[in-house]
Protein backbone atom coordinates (compact mmCIF):
# COMPACT_ATOMS: atom_id res chain seq x y z
CA UNK A 1 0.00 0.00 0.00
CA UNK A 2 1.29 3.49 -0.84
CA UNK A 3 -0.02 4.72 2.53
CA UNK A 4 2.69 2.55 4.18
CA UNK A 5 5.59 4.56 1.69
CA UNK A 6 7.01 3.73 -1.59
CA UNK A 7 10.59 3.49 -2.85
CA UNK A 8 11.98 5.74 -5.66
CA UNK A 9 15.02 4.48 -7.55
CA UNK A 10 17.11 6.22 -10.29
CA UNK A 11 18.96 3.22 -12.18
CA UNK A 12 21.06 5.65 -13.93
CA UNK A 13 23.28 5.87 -10.64
CA UNK A 14 24.55 2.91 -11.15
CA UNK A 15 26.22 2.98 -14.48
CA UNK A 16 27.40 6.04 -13.00
CA UNK A 17 28.75 4.72 -10.20
CA UNK A 18 30.49 2.19 -12.01
CA UNK A 19 32.14 4.59 -13.84
CA UNK A 20 33.37 6.39 -11.29
CA UNK A 21 34.65 3.03 -9.00
CA UNK A 22 36.60 2.80 -11.94
CA UNK A 23 38.50 6.08 -12.10
CA UNK A 24 38.63 6.21 -8.99
CA UNK A 25 40.82 3.06 -8.91
CA UNK A 26 42.33 3.52 -12.22
CA UNK A 27 41.23 0.87 -13.79
CA UNK A 28 43.16 -1.58 -11.38
CA UNK A 29 40.09 -2.74 -9.44
CA UNK A 30 37.18 -4.75 -10.48
CA UNK A 31 33.90 -4.48 -8.37
CA UNK A 32 31.83 -7.54 -7.47
CA UNK A 33 28.99 -5.87 -5.59
CA UNK A 34 28.12 -7.08 -2.51
CA UNK A 35 24.29 -8.38 -3.36
CA UNK A 36 23.27 -8.42 0.34
CA UNK A 37 23.66 -4.34 -0.18
CA UNK A 38 20.49 -4.52 -1.97
CA UNK A 39 19.68 -7.60 -4.08
CA UNK A 40 17.36 -5.73 -6.70
CA UNK A 41 16.26 -7.29 -9.71
CA UNK A 42 16.77 -4.37 -11.47
CA UNK A 43 20.06 -3.03 -10.04
CA UNK A 44 21.72 -6.56 -10.72
CA UNK A 45 20.09 -5.95 -13.98
CA UNK A 46 22.32 -2.79 -14.64
CA UNK A 47 25.41 -4.69 -13.27
CA UNK A 48 25.47 -7.21 -15.30
CA UNK A 49 24.36 -5.41 -18.23
CA UNK A 50 27.54 -3.35 -18.60
CA UNK A 51 30.08 -4.26 -21.06
CA UNK A 52 32.54 -1.57 -21.34
CA UNK A 53 33.22 -2.55 -17.33
CA UNK A 54 32.83 -5.42 -15.96
CA UNK A 55 31.26 -6.31 -12.74
CA UNK A 56 31.24 -9.23 -10.63
CA UNK A 57 28.98 -10.50 -7.34
CA UNK A 58 29.60 -10.66 -3.92
CA UNK A 59 27.03 -13.06 -2.63
CA UNK A 60 27.35 -14.22 1.03
CA UNK A 61 23.94 -16.42 0.81
CA UNK A 62 22.12 -19.69 -1.22
CA UNK A 63 19.59 -16.86 -1.50
CA UNK A 64 21.68 -14.22 -2.90
CA UNK A 65 23.50 -16.33 -5.46
CA UNK A 66 20.09 -17.29 -6.49
CA UNK A 67 19.23 -13.34 -7.43
CA UNK A 68 22.34 -13.52 -9.89
CA UNK A 69 21.62 -14.27 -12.95
CA UNK A 70 22.82 -17.97 -13.72
CA UNK A 71 24.63 -16.57 -16.72
CA UNK A 72 27.22 -14.75 -14.30
CA UNK A 73 27.99 -18.03 -12.40
CA UNK A 74 31.71 -17.26 -13.30
CA UNK A 75 31.65 -13.95 -11.97
CA UNK A 76 30.88 -14.99 -8.03
CA UNK A 77 32.49 -14.99 -4.99
CA UNK A 78 30.96 -16.25 -2.52
CA UNK A 79 32.32 -14.84 -0.15
CA UNK A 80 30.89 -16.52 3.59
CA UNK A 81 33.83 -17.87 5.53
CA UNK A 82 31.50 -19.60 7.31
CA UNK A 83 29.56 -21.76 5.04
CA UNK A 84 26.79 -24.29 5.71
CA UNK A 85 26.82 -27.60 4.04
CA UNK A 86 23.73 -27.19 1.66
CA UNK A 87 24.90 -23.77 0.81
CA UNK A 88 28.18 -24.95 -0.57
CA UNK A 89 26.45 -28.02 -2.79
CA UNK A 90 24.01 -25.15 -4.12
CA UNK A 91 27.00 -23.36 -4.84
CA UNK A 92 28.73 -25.79 -7.23
CA UNK A 93 25.41 -26.29 -8.38
CA UNK A 94 25.12 -23.47 -9.62
CA UNK A 95 28.77 -23.57 -11.18
CA UNK A 96 30.29 -21.10 -8.46
CA UNK A 97 33.40 -22.04 -7.87
CA UNK A 98 34.91 -19.26 -6.06
CA UNK A 99 34.52 -19.26 -2.01
CA UNK A 100 36.36 -18.01 0.70
CA UNK A 101 37.40 -19.59 4.15
CA UNK A 102 39.24 -18.60 7.30
CA UNK A 103 39.65 -22.08 8.65
CA UNK A 104 41.25 -25.89 8.48
CA UNK A 105 37.22 -26.62 9.87
CA UNK A 106 35.93 -24.79 6.39
CA UNK A 107 38.29 -26.16 4.36
CA UNK A 108 37.44 -29.81 5.91
CA UNK A 109 33.73 -28.99 4.95
CA UNK A 110 34.57 -27.73 1.35
CA UNK A 111 36.41 -30.23 0.60
CA UNK A 112 34.28 -32.87 1.97
CA UNK A 113 31.53 -31.56 -0.73
CA UNK A 114 33.74 -31.18 -3.49
CA UNK A 115 34.88 -35.32 -3.10
CA UNK A 116 30.98 -35.76 -3.02
CA UNK A 117 30.72 -34.35 -6.46
CA UNK A 118 30.17 -37.35 -9.20
CA UNK A 119 31.37 -34.31 -11.56
CA UNK A 120 34.61 -33.59 -9.20
CA UNK A 121 36.25 -30.32 -9.96
CA UNK A 122 38.39 -28.32 -7.92
CA UNK A 123 37.21 -25.18 -5.76
CA UNK A 124 38.88 -22.34 -5.88
CA UNK A 125 39.57 -20.72 -2.35
CA UNK A 126 40.15 -17.40 -1.17
CA UNK A 127 41.71 -16.87 2.75
CA UNK A 128 39.87 -13.94 4.29
CA UNK A 129 42.37 -12.61 6.88
CA UNK A 130 41.84 -10.72 10.03
CA UNK A 131 43.00 -6.93 10.08
CA UNK A 132 42.65 -3.85 12.09
CA UNK A 133 38.71 -2.75 11.68
CA UNK A 134 38.47 -0.79 15.18
CA UNK A 135 38.24 2.90 12.91
CA UNK A 136 34.67 1.36 11.68
CA UNK A 137 31.22 1.60 12.53
CA UNK A 138 30.46 -2.02 12.47
CA UNK A 139 33.48 -4.14 12.71
CA UNK A 140 33.25 -7.75 11.55
CA UNK A 141 36.79 -9.06 12.81
CA UNK A 142 35.43 -10.88 15.89
CA UNK A 143 33.20 -13.25 13.43
CA UNK A 144 35.67 -13.59 10.24
CA UNK A 145 38.89 -13.41 9.63
CA UNK A 146 42.59 -15.92 9.71
CA UNK A 147 45.31 -13.84 11.81
CA UNK A 148 48.06 -13.56 9.07
CA UNK A 149 50.31 -15.62 10.89
CA UNK A 150 47.67 -18.66 10.57
CA UNK A 151 47.93 -18.11 6.50
CA UNK A 152 51.29 -20.31 5.97
CA UNK A 153 50.05 -23.43 7.83
CA UNK A 154 46.58 -23.28 6.25
CA UNK A 155 48.04 -23.37 2.69
CA UNK A 156 49.69 -25.92 3.71
CA UNK A 157 47.27 -28.32 5.25
CA UNK A 158 45.12 -27.77 1.78
CA UNK A 159 48.57 -28.46 -0.08
CA UNK A 160 48.78 -31.52 2.00
CA UNK A 161 45.46 -32.87 2.54
CA UNK A 162 43.09 -31.00 -0.43
CA UNK A 163 45.27 -31.05 -3.44
CA UNK A 164 42.71 -32.92 -5.37
CA UNK A 165 39.61 -30.73 -4.72
CA UNK A 166 40.70 -27.15 -3.25
CA UNK A 167 43.26 -24.42 -4.92
CA UNK A 168 44.48 -21.35 -2.94
CA UNK A 169 43.91 -18.39 -5.76
CA UNK A 170 43.92 -15.46 -3.58
CA UNK A 171 43.94 -13.20 -0.56
CA UNK A 172 40.81 -11.50 1.14
CA UNK A 173 40.04 -8.99 3.77
CA UNK A 174 37.40 -6.47 4.98
CA UNK A 175 37.77 -3.14 7.62
CA UNK A 176 34.54 -3.54 8.27
CA UNK A 177 31.43 -0.62 7.36
CA UNK A 178 31.89 2.95 7.74
CA UNK A 179 35.58 3.34 8.52
CA UNK A 180 36.41 6.65 9.17
CA UNK A 181 40.22 6.80 7.91
CA UNK A 182 41.80 5.81 4.86
CA UNK A 183 44.76 4.64 6.41
CA UNK A 184 42.81 1.60 7.59
CA UNK A 185 42.24 0.67 3.88
CA UNK A 186 45.96 1.43 3.46
CA UNK A 187 47.42 -0.92 6.37
CA UNK A 188 45.86 -3.88 5.34
CA UNK A 189 46.25 -3.79 1.97
CA UNK A 190 49.55 -3.62 2.89
CA UNK A 191 49.11 -6.93 5.05
CA UNK A 192 47.47 -8.86 2.71
CA UNK A 193 49.61 -8.17 -0.46
CA UNK A 194 52.50 -9.45 2.35
CA UNK A 195 50.80 -12.16 2.99
CA UNK A 196 49.99 -13.16 -0.67
CA UNK A 197 53.85 -12.57 -1.52
CA UNK A 198 54.82 -14.35 1.00
CA UNK A 199 52.45 -17.52 0.50
CA UNK A 200 53.92 -17.17 -3.28
CA UNK A 201 57.64 -17.57 -2.06
CA UNK A 202 56.18 -20.74 0.03
CA UNK A 203 54.87 -22.48 -3.44
CA UNK A 204 58.05 -21.55 -5.06
CA UNK A 205 60.14 -23.12 -2.64
CA UNK A 206 57.50 -26.10 -2.77
CA UNK A 207 57.52 -26.73 -6.38
CA UNK A 208 61.65 -26.27 -5.96
CA UNK A 209 61.64 -28.98 -3.66
CA UNK A 210 59.21 -31.27 -5.80
CA UNK A 211 60.83 -30.34 -8.77
CA UNK A 212 61.19 -34.31 -9.69
CA UNK A 213 57.34 -34.79 -8.45
CA UNK A 214 54.71 -34.50 -10.27
CA UNK A 215 53.07 -31.46 -8.34
CA UNK A 216 53.52 -28.19 -9.36
CA UNK A 217 51.57 -25.85 -7.59
CA UNK A 218 49.68 -22.76 -8.53
CA UNK A 219 50.79 -18.99 -7.60
CA UNK A 220 48.52 -17.11 -6.15
CA UNK A 221 46.86 -14.49 -8.38
CA UNK A 222 43.86 -12.34 -6.73
CA UNK A 223 43.74 -9.60 -3.98
CA UNK A 224 40.47 -8.77 -3.15
CA UNK A 225 40.33 -5.75 -0.97
CA UNK A 226 36.80 -6.15 0.60
CA UNK A 227 34.01 -3.78 1.06
CA UNK A 228 33.15 -0.72 3.10
CA UNK A 229 33.37 1.49 0.98
CA UNK A 230 31.06 4.86 1.48
CA UNK A 231 28.50 5.81 -0.88
CA UNK A 232 29.76 8.84 -1.21
CA UNK A 233 32.40 8.57 -4.29
CA UNK A 234 33.86 11.86 -4.75
CA UNK A 235 33.89 11.96 -8.07
CA UNK A 236 30.30 13.70 -8.69
CA UNK A 237 28.80 10.25 -10.00
CA UNK A 238 25.58 11.08 -7.41
CA UNK A 239 24.29 14.60 -9.52
CA UNK A 240 21.91 14.75 -11.71
CA UNK A 241 20.12 11.89 -10.35
CA UNK A 242 16.87 13.09 -8.50
CA UNK A 243 17.99 15.08 -6.04
CA UNK A 244 16.33 14.87 -2.46
CA UNK A 245 19.67 17.09 -0.78
CA UNK A 246 18.31 20.58 -1.36
CA UNK A 247 14.83 22.37 -0.78
CA UNK A 248 13.58 25.22 -2.29
CA UNK A 249 14.25 27.98 0.39
CA UNK A 250 15.44 25.50 3.40
CA UNK A 251 15.54 27.22 7.46
CA UNK A 252 18.99 28.57 7.59
CA UNK A 253 18.73 26.95 10.80
CA UNK A 254 17.90 23.36 9.72
CA UNK A 255 20.29 20.46 9.47
CA UNK A 256 21.59 20.00 5.31
CA UNK A 257 19.43 16.71 4.19
CA UNK A 258 22.43 14.68 3.36
CA UNK A 259 25.32 15.41 5.80
CA UNK A 260 29.08 16.49 3.78
CA UNK A 261 30.58 12.88 4.08
CA UNK A 262 33.69 12.55 5.89
CA UNK A 263 34.87 10.16 3.71
CA UNK A 264 34.99 9.06 0.05
CA UNK A 265 35.74 6.43 -1.86
CA UNK A 266 38.19 8.53 -4.16
CA UNK A 267 40.04 8.69 -1.00
CA UNK A 268 39.94 5.76 0.41
CA UNK A 269 41.34 4.81 -3.18
CA UNK A 270 44.05 7.46 -3.44
CA UNK A 271 45.38 5.89 -0.08
CA UNK A 272 45.36 2.28 -1.40
CA UNK A 273 46.54 2.83 -4.95
CA UNK A 274 50.52 2.10 -4.18
CA UNK A 275 49.58 -1.23 -2.78
CA UNK A 276 47.41 -1.91 -5.29
CA UNK A 277 49.68 -0.58 -8.01
CA UNK A 278 52.89 -2.85 -6.68
CA UNK A 279 50.16 -5.97 -7.01
CA UNK A 280 48.08 -5.26 -10.17
CA UNK A 281 51.31 -4.47 -11.70
CA UNK A 282 52.82 -7.57 -11.88
CA UNK A 283 51.15 -9.78 -14.37
CA UNK A 284 49.03 -12.70 -14.03
CA UNK A 285 47.65 -10.60 -10.38
CA UNK A 286 43.91 -9.73 -9.93
CA UNK A 287 43.27 -7.10 -7.48
CA UNK A 288 38.79 -6.81 -7.05
CA UNK A 289 36.87 -5.02 -4.28
CA UNK A 290 33.06 -5.70 -3.05
CA UNK A 291 31.46 -2.38 -2.96
CA UNK A 292 28.00 -2.54 -2.07
CA UNK A 293 26.52 0.81 -0.04
CA UNK A 294 29.34 2.64 -3.00
CA UNK A 295 26.61 1.79 -5.42
CA UNK A 296 23.70 1.56 -4.50
CA UNK A 297 23.00 4.45 -1.39
CA UNK A 298 22.27 7.41 -3.58
CA UNK A 299 19.94 5.20 -5.96
CA UNK A 300 17.39 4.89 -4.07
CA UNK A 301 14.62 7.17 -2.24
CA UNK A 302 12.28 6.07 0.90
CA UNK A 303 8.79 7.91 1.11
CA UNK A 304 7.09 7.42 4.16
CA UNK A 305 3.22 8.95 4.77
CA UNK A 306 2.98 10.86 7.56
CA UNK A 307 0.25 8.86 9.60
CA UNK A 308 -0.21 11.23 12.98
CA UNK A 309 0.66 14.46 13.77
CA UNK A 310 0.71 15.29 17.81
CA UNK A 311 1.46 18.59 18.56
CA UNK A 312 2.83 19.28 22.25
CA UNK A 313 0.12 21.21 24.48
CA UNK A 314 3.05 23.08 26.39
CA UNK A 315 4.88 23.99 23.63
CA UNK A 316 3.00 24.90 19.98
CA UNK A 317 6.95 24.46 18.20
CA UNK A 318 7.25 20.96 19.26
CA UNK A 319 5.44 17.80 17.53
CA UNK A 320 6.28 14.50 16.80
CA UNK A 321 5.19 12.93 13.48
CA UNK A 322 4.39 9.10 12.76
CA UNK A 323 5.57 7.16 9.98
CA UNK A 324 4.77 3.58 9.14
CA UNK A 325 8.54 2.49 9.03
CA UNK A 326 11.00 2.09 12.14
CA UNK A 327 13.72 1.63 14.11
CA UNK A 328 13.43 -2.42 13.74
CA UNK A 329 12.96 -2.23 9.73
CA UNK A 330 14.50 0.08 7.29
CA UNK A 331 15.75 2.37 9.98
CA UNK A 332 17.52 -0.39 11.98
CA UNK A 333 20.83 1.88 11.79
CA UNK A 334 19.78 3.99 14.41
CA UNK A 335 20.14 1.31 16.87
CA UNK A 336 22.79 -0.16 15.77
CA UNK A 337 25.09 2.29 14.62
CA UNK A 338 23.94 5.67 15.71
CA UNK A 339 23.23 6.38 12.15
CA UNK A 340 21.27 10.30 11.40
CA UNK A 341 18.42 10.23 9.07
CA UNK A 342 17.26 13.42 7.96
CA UNK A 343 13.82 13.74 6.34
CA UNK A 344 12.81 16.48 3.37
CA UNK A 345 8.77 17.24 3.73
CA UNK A 346 6.89 16.57 1.03
CA UNK A 347 3.22 16.99 0.23
CA UNK A 348 2.21 15.13 -3.29
CA UNK A 349 -0.11 17.67 -5.21
CA UNK A 350 -3.67 15.71 -4.48
CA UNK A 351 -6.93 16.56 -6.06
CA UNK A 352 -8.30 20.01 -4.98
CA UNK A 353 -5.49 20.62 -2.15
CA UNK A 354 -3.74 23.07 -4.68
CA UNK A 355 -0.29 22.34 -2.75
CA UNK A 356 3.44 22.72 -3.50
CA UNK A 357 5.44 19.71 -3.94
CA UNK A 358 8.01 20.93 -1.73
CA UNK A 359 7.58 23.22 1.27
CA UNK A 360 9.07 26.29 0.59
CA UNK A 361 8.09 28.16 3.46
CA UNK A 362 11.22 28.13 6.30
CA UNK A 363 9.12 30.50 8.46
CA UNK A 364 6.91 27.98 9.83
CA UNK A 365 9.03 25.61 11.74
CA UNK A 366 8.79 23.03 14.45
CA UNK A 367 11.05 20.27 16.25
CA UNK A 368 9.76 16.82 15.49
CA UNK A 369 10.35 13.60 16.61
CA UNK A 370 9.81 11.08 14.19
CA UNK A 371 8.32 7.84 15.53
CA UNK A 372 8.14 4.65 14.05
CA UNK A 373 4.59 2.31 14.15
CA UNK A 374 5.39 0.00 16.60
CA UNK A 375 4.49 0.87 20.36
CA UNK A 376 7.71 0.65 21.67
CA UNK A 377 9.37 3.73 23.17
CA UNK A 378 12.67 3.69 21.59
CA UNK A 379 10.97 3.54 17.91
CA UNK A 380 12.32 6.43 17.31
CA UNK A 381 13.97 7.50 13.91
CA UNK A 382 14.76 10.99 14.66
CA UNK A 383 14.92 13.39 17.76
CA UNK A 384 14.24 17.07 17.40
CA UNK A 385 14.88 17.93 13.42
CA UNK A 386 13.70 21.29 12.47
CA UNK A 387 10.92 20.62 9.93
CA UNK A 388 7.81 22.39 7.95
CA UNK A 389 4.57 22.35 10.71
CA UNK A 390 2.78 19.09 8.76
CA UNK A 391 -0.48 17.70 8.85
CA UNK A 392 -1.53 13.59 8.41
CA UNK A 393 -1.56 12.38 4.98
CA UNK A 394 1.78 14.39 4.20
CA UNK A 395 5.18 12.92 3.50
CA UNK A 396 8.61 12.62 4.61
CA UNK A 397 11.11 11.83 1.95
CA UNK A 398 14.25 10.50 3.60
CA UNK A 399 17.11 10.25 0.01
CA UNK A 400 20.46 8.10 -0.16
CA UNK A 401 18.16 4.71 1.44
CA UNK A 402 19.59 2.61 -0.86
CA UNK A 403 22.15 0.37 1.20
CA UNK A 404 20.75 -2.08 3.89
CA UNK A 405 17.53 -0.62 4.37
CA UNK A 406 14.65 -1.40 2.20
CA UNK A 407 16.38 -4.75 1.42
CA UNK A 408 16.87 -5.41 4.77
CA UNK A 409 13.22 -4.90 6.17
CA UNK A 410 11.35 -6.49 3.38
CA UNK A 411 10.24 -3.32 2.62
CA UNK A 412 10.16 -4.24 -1.51
CA UNK A 413 7.70 -7.17 -1.05
CA UNK A 414 4.43 -5.24 -0.05
CA UNK A 415 5.35 -1.32 -1.05
CA UNK A 416 5.71 -0.38 -4.54
CA UNK A 417 8.55 0.47 -6.02
CA UNK A 418 9.11 2.78 -8.51
CA UNK A 419 11.96 2.83 -10.87
CA UNK A 420 13.07 6.00 -13.47
CA UNK A 421 16.40 6.87 -15.27
CA UNK A 422 17.75 10.73 -15.33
Amino acid sequence: MVDDGFTLCDLSTIPRKLASFNESFRGRVTPFFAVKCHPDDQVLRELTSSTSIPCGFDCASMEEIRAVDPDSSLKIIYANPQKSKQGIEYSLACNVYNMTFDSSHELLKVATVARQQKDRKKIFMILRLLVPDGDSKVPLGEKFGAPPEKALALYNQMREDYDDVLELIGISFHVGSGAHDPSSYKSATFIARDVLLSLNAAVDRDNVSMRNGSSNYKKLWLLDIGGGFPGFDGGGADEDRFDMSVVPNPAPSSPPIVPPSTLTTKQIADAIYPAIESIASNDGFTVVAEPGRFFVEAAFALCCRVYCVEFSKDSPTTAIYYISQGVDGVFKDVKLCNEIFTPAALRVEEEGNGSDSFFSDSSDLVSVTIRGPSGAVNDVVRRDVLLPRLCAGDWLVFDRMGAYTTSIAGLGSKSPKIYMKS
